[in-house]
């Protein structure tokens, strides 16, 4: 559904498929093209590329998520991220 993010470990099992050198380049894209979509970059920032979940959250929001997710879907990325 697009009015939840998605799961610790479906995140987790797109990211390990983006990490395959053979998939690369890669095209990310969801229904929207902005909420999933922002939220599996920022979750490859923060494991990929070393940023806050703060920042890459942010990130996010700039490029377009819709602020109506701000709030939850901010809390569940920040929870799975603090480790």
């Amino acid at each position: 559904s697009n009015i939840f993010p998605p799961s610790q470990q479906q995140t987790l099992d797109i990211l390990h498929i983006l990490q395959e050198p053979s998939r690369l380049p890669t095209f990310i894209h969801c229904y929207a093209g902005c909420d999933r979509t922002g939220w599996i970059c920022a979750s490859w920032r923060v494991l990929n590329d070393g940023w806050t979940p703060a920042k890459a959250w942010q990130e996010a929001l700039d490029m377009g998520m819709h602020s109506r997710y701000s709030f939850w879907w901010k809390y569940f990325f920040m929870k799975m991220w603090e480790n």
